[in-house]
């Protein structure tokens, strides 16, 4: 097969043709005045160009003929009734927002209760709800919810389902109605009250295994030492104390010494489970609801929620701040909360300090379980490595195979983690990755 060779001189000029095409690209895409953005960015509405028309025509009627005017007066009626009709109609709604639940798991059903009254003679068209809730693309700024009609003199309420989206409290930013009806020159916004918000939290997954419990120190039901409390074994008659139950007093010792004496016993201690958050950006992949930062929580509440079922005392460490759960509270709503209000750029520095990690711990009876990711190792620990010990244990978050991920939705980037549970018998998790996807 013959091939037809170009010459060198014709693909040099074809590279300086597309060289000169790309930087007139560039030059007309740079943006030479920002600053004076502010000044233009108005012409972006529709209102913008039908003020431009109105002042070429009433141009036009003084300088060409009466006609012009004619038009102007038609372009200026648009204009007053495009802006002040939607005005009009938002000054006499009244507008609020709640939930059916204050607290949802990811990918639970969220239901958003909106309220609308309508004090005006006439009826409203063309509510729109926008901010607060992400939508499909991402874009938190957009309508999520349109209002075809509301009624003269009515008070409306609607419930609005949808699948709760990444991790976070909802809405994430003030929301607000808007209308642009007649024609959609002009979209007048009106805040919304806010009854309450919501917080999603991260979803969790059961543990497949749980550390075996040995040692002196520690047991699922809390284990009997010396140190002297109220639920053990009797190991001392001592004299009464202010603040000491009756119900502990030895009366047959009592009557034999002729003061009150009490019986001493023994204390159950538990021990402390703590879960630490790698928040380091730079060892953290991908962004999103599939990013590791966010895998990584999932796997941190996972494993307090299991802790906390056991009774153990159980804390996270995200950032800078340390919430506790007490093993005798029913919940673990504190630590769950946190999470999801935990924003990793609202922390001044987000390094993981081991050392300090270390000097908190309780006399070596605290487990320590560190949710990173495999970029951990490429980063300087010091004295320290990703191995495992008797009291610090490592999850290590990986990129997922394409045989580990399954399809949803037939698209090629939809990959999704199976449901399974988190082994922490083995110290590494495989999380989905956007690099990947998804096995057809």
């Amino acid at each position: 097969m013959l091939k037809s060779i170009q010459p060198e001189s014709s693909r040099q000029n074809l590279g300086q043709k597309k060289s000169l095409l790309m930087r007139l690209l560039e030059i007309g895409n740079t943006d030479f005045c920002p600053n004076a953005n502010r000044y233009v960015y108005w012409l972006k509405q529709p209102i913008g160009w039908f003020v431009i028309g109105l002042s070429a025509s009433i141009l036009a009627g003084m300088f060409v003929g009466p006609q012009g005017f004619i038009l102007a007066g038609a372009i200026g009626a648009v204009i007053f009734l495009g802006v002040i009709w939607p005005w009009l109609s938002l000054r006499g709604i009244r507008v609020k927002l709640g939930f059916r639940r204050r607290r949802v798991v990811e990918g639970d059903t969220l239901v958003a209760v909106i309220s609308v009254e309508n004090r005006w003679p006439i009826p409203v068209w063309g509510l729109a709800m926008e901010r607060g809730f992400p939508l499909p693309d991402g874009n938190e700024t957009g309508p999520w919810l349109a209002l075809s009609r509301i009624g003269p003199w009515t008070e409306t309420e609607f419930d609005w389902a949808m699948t709760a989206p990444q991790r976070g409290v909802y809405p994430s930013q003030p929301c607000v109605v808007s209308n642009g009806f007649p024609f959609g020159i002009w979209r007048c916004e009106h805040a919304v009250e806010m009854e309450e918000s919501v917080f999603v939290w991260p979803k969790t997954f059961p543990l497949r295994s749980f550390p075996e419990i040995v040692g002196d120190s520690i047991s699922i039901e809390g284990c009997e030492t010396l140190k002297a409390g109220q639920e053990g074994e009797v190991v001392d008659i001592r004299n009464f104390r202010i603040g000491d139950t009756l119900r502990q007093v030895h009366w047959a010792q009592t009557a034999r010494r002729g003061t009150l004496m009490v019986r001493e016993r023994q204390n159950k201690s538990r021990r402390e489970v703590r879960v630490v958050l790698d928040i380091d950006p730079e060892i953290h992949f991908g962004s999103g609801p599939n990013g590791s930062f966010e895998w990584g929580m999932r796997v941190a509440a996972s494993i307090c929620r299991e802790f906390h079922a056991h009774h153990f005392h159980v804390s996270c460490t995200l950032g800078s701040d340390v919430i506790s759960v007490p093993d005798h509270l029913a919940g673990i709503k504190p630590i769950l909360d946190a999470m999801a209000k935990f924003r990793p750029e609202q922390v001044a520095d987000p390094r993981l300090r081991l050392a300090d990690l270390r000097k908190t711990s309780s006399a070596g009876s605290q487990i320590e379980y560190i949710v990173t990711t495999r970029l951990r190792k490429q980063k300087s620990l010091g004295a320290a490595n990703l191995e495992s010990t008797a009291n610090r244990h490592w999850i290590i978050l990986q990129e997922a195979s394409s045989a580990e991920l399954h399809n949803i939705d037939g698209g090629p980037h939809s990959a999704t983690l199976n449901h399974r549970p988190i082994d922490l018998a083995s110290n590494s998790f495989s999380i989905p990755s956007m690099q990947f996807e998804a096995a057809q």
